[in-house]
């Protein structure tokens, strides 16, 4: 990737949520956009609700 390029994953929510392994996202640049394929791990269900909070902070946060 480059310096003022976009990813975007579409509905990245649901598809950890499926567990999914690979998901199509788009690098957009300039006003253009390219289908690029993501290989996602196998997440624990600890780190996937890290994930779907959107960072450690909100994890913890959300646990007190």
């Amino acid at each position: 990737f480059a310096v003022g390029e976009w990813v975007c994953v579409p509905g990245i929510r649901t598809l950890l949520q499926q567990g999914a392994r690979e998901v199509k996202a788009y690098v957009i640049r300039d006003g253009e956009k390219r289908e690029i394929a993501l290989e996602l791990p196998e997440f624990t269900d600890e780190e996937r609700t890290i994930l779907e909070r959107g960072c450690l902070i909100n994890h913890y946060r959300a646990e007190l």
